[in-house]
């Protein structure tokens, strides 16, 4: 479930995982896979060179409200409209409470979400920068604080709301934490 996250130039940002089956995140209109966003940060918290502050992230950019979808219908299986509609009608949300976990192999099921996201947004790349001082982190459009940028990033190792499956992370994610100093 996505959750809601202070930035400082769009206040509250919906971010987070939607469909347990995917890795897949968005923040606000914009779509990236978990294992492309782990990778990026393990690039940035890794980085030599001092003058290499910007990272590209590959996404999807869903300009129209509407065609983002109707998370709560989705997911009650009522309202499948829009991208995240779409998603639900391929992957719906589990018939028992105690099955809805964050799988750790949503990313196999990337090509099917691709393939959704394409009839609805458009790819774009991203731009990662994090600002000389380490205080700010921007991802395209959106400028957070660097407290509020590690937030996301330990709700991406935590899997979560509802978390991972069986409490453990996928090995990207792993990675990813064990690189990055939060």
């Amino acid at each position: 479930m996505p959750l809601a996250f202070e930035s400082i130039s769009h206040g509250t940002m919906a971010f987070g995982f939607f469909n347990i089956e995917s890795d897949m995140l968005l923040l606000d209109r914009y779509f990236f896979f978990a294992t492309d966003f782990c990778e990026t940060i393990c690039k940035m918290s890794n980085k030599q060179d001092v003058t290499l502050s910007k990272f590209s992230l590959p996404a999807y950019v869903i300009k129209n409200p509407a065609d983002i979808g109707d998370l709560h219908g989705g997911i009650a299986g009522t309202h499948y409209s829009g991208f995240i509609g779409e998603s639900y009608k391929k992957y719906p949300f589990p018939r028992d409470a105690k099955d809805f976990k964050q799988q750790t192999g949503g990313f196999k099921t990337r090509d099917d979400f691709v393939q959704m996201i394409r009839n609805f947004g458009a790819p774009i790349d991203l731009v990662l920068y994090q600002n000389s001082k380490k205080e700010r982190v921007t991802v395209g459009p959106v400028v957070f604080s660097q407290q509020n940028f590690s937030q996301l990033i330990e709700y991406v190792i935590r899997g979560g709301y509802p978390g991972w499956l069986e409490g453990t992370a996928p090995d990207y994610v792993i990675k990813m934490q064990e690189e990055v100093s939060i």
